[in-house]
């Protein structure tokens, strides 16, 4: 019985796997727990008030012993799993593993993606700088933009009207208990997902999990826990001017993994775009059911159509993040 319980310790796997593509899996893995212990770190020093957040992530960054590189490690640590995550579903997307069985495996991956952009949001928005606290504004307000549910939603996230006391209390909520807490139950639901259907690479040759890819992941995470560390020291965080509600800056931007959103919304009518991306949504997380229910409508060549839209639409992304880059 107690090997049998085991077994998976055992398990072979495909030597393609040793490629950085397909390795991704493991990545977001090691660096939630990074995000995680990082955050309790900050979390020590942060203080959850409107009035003295500015002063204490400025004490973490300007004061506090190494404060500026956990908090270095905290925020280019955010950049890399978001992009990973990314990274992850593009090869899963490109090589077809969302097929059957795996179809809810693809629907959790792609949920752990929107929790990690709230987590995003929300960790940006507590900085209490102008542009963290202008770029919370605007983001509210496109929420408000939603249909039916939109005002609703926006009121729950404020506490109210404006931009308060109640919005940096709800805000570190959802930041340091209820999106990680979230991650961590959709993180686990998808290895066990992953561990139960394996990997839909099919090889010959075959290599251990425990502790030949352990090995490998592990040297993956110290080749980036090191590459965030030099890129803390080059870029050290900073923080801002104070918010101030009654200046607006001349220039708002959110964080670069919401640019092909920011840009989407430049060229269309606000609310035809709101509709349009929480369309976008429910599609791209039950993508699997959508190309099989194609299949049988439209014909055969109804995947590769939808393949190829997916494959331009991955494009407009890296377009529309190069391009306000560079603006």
């Amino acid at each position: 019985m107690r090997k049998n319980s085991f077994q998976f310790l055992n398990e072979d796997l495909p030597e393609e796997l040793k490629n950085f593509f397909y390795a991704l899996g493991g990545t977001p893995f090691f660096l939630f727990f990074l995000q995680v212990l990082t955050g309790i770190f900050l979390l020590i020093y942060y203080v959850p008030y409107y009035d003295s957040a500015y002063e204490s992530v400025g004490r973490i960054t300007y004061t506090v012993s190494m404060g500026w590189w956990i908090r270095g490690l905290h925020k280019y640590g955010a950049t890399i799993f978001i992009f990973s995550i990314f990274l992850h579903l593009i090869r899963t997307f490109v090589t077809r593993a969302y097929s059957s069985p795996r179809e809810f495996t693809w629907i959790t991956g792609g949920i752990m993606l929107f929790l990690s952009l709230g987590a995003g949001f929300t960790g940006y928005s507590l900085i209490h700088d102008q542009l963290s606290y202008w770029a919370t504004r605007v983001g509210t307000e496109l929420v408000e933009s939603a249909p039916l549910i939109g005002r609703f939603l926006s009121m729950l996230i404020k506490g109210g009207e404006r931009i308060s006391q109640f919005t940096t209390l709800r805000l570190f909520t959802l930041h340091i208990y209820i999106l990680p807490l979230l991650l961590a139950i959709f993180i686990f639901t998808h290895i066990l997902l992953v561990r139960k259907y394996g990997v839909s690479i099919q090889s010959e040759k075959k290599y251990l999990l425990i502790p030949e890819h352990l090995y490998l992941e592990v040297n993956i995470f110290i080749f980036i826990f090191t590459a965030l560390t030099l890129i803390s020291l080059m870029f050290p965080p900073e923080i801002g001017e104070r918010a101030n509600p009654f200046r607006t800056p001349s220039h708002i931007k959110p964080e670069w993994y919401f640019y092909p959103v920011y840009f989407f919304l430049k060229l269309v009518p606000l609310k035809a775009g709101i509709i349009m991306l929480t369309a976008f949504i429910f599609l791209f997380l039950f993508y699997p059911y959508v190309e099989k229910l194609a299949e049988k409508v439209a014909g055969k060549y109804a995947p590769f159509a939808l393949r190829t839209a997916g494959f331009l639409l991955t494009l407009y992304f890296v377009f529309a993040i190069i391009k306000e880059s560079l603006d």
